[in-house]
């Protein structure tokens, strides 16, 4: 099941994405996300062991069952499969900042951009249905654990919502 959430298709279907990396995973389970299961070393369930008690699933697993699984090329940590949340369409709030991203398809750039939101307080994040799937692995990677931050990323993908009329909302963007 893992090896089918590396596709967006699957991912949609199914309404779970993964997280690799022992601070990643760290990340998302120190967050609200609903981590469904959890693939982990003995040394990383040994180190952590409150953290790991937040997953449906624990599984104890070696390091090459985890790199044949996930994208990165070598885990000696974990692997966290995840639910998406379901977000909240756009409203704006005037006392906050709205990024909003057109057509950034690589999925490195739209998790450096999500960390660089983050690092900056910006707490909504608009993409529109060109842009990367944001639960993609190298988005994930990319963010380096503030994709987990608590923050409220809307992406908003449907054509009737997209182009948005932003100026008749007086929000800072």
């Amino acid at each position: 099941m893992i090896k089918s959430l590396h596709l967006k298709k699957y991912r949609k279907a199914e309404q779970l994405f993964f997280v690799e990396g022992e601070k990643a995973v760290l990340e998302v389970l120190a967050s609200n996300w609903a981590v469904q299961a959890l693939f982990a070393t003995e040394q990383f369930i040994a180190a952590h062991p409150t953290a790991v008690n937040k997953a449906k699933l624990l599984q104890s697993c070696n390091s090459e069952e985890l790199v044949k699984v996930g994208t990165f090329s070598s885990n000696d940590a974990a692997l966290a499969v995840v639910a998406m949340p379901v977000w909240p369409a756009f409203s704006p709030i005037a006392a906050s900042w709205t990024l909003v991203l057109d057509n950034i398809n690589d999925p490195g750039n739209l998790g450096t951009i999500i960390r660089i939101a983050d690092w900056y307080g910006i707490k909504h994040i608009l993409c529109s249905a060109e842009t990367a799937d944001c639960f993609n692995p190298k988005v994930i990677a990319a963010a380096k654990g503030s994709f987990f931050c608590g923050c409220n990323y809307i992406i908003c993908r449907c054509p009737q919502c997209w182009p948005i009329p932003l100026c008749r909302y007086m929000v800072p963007i």
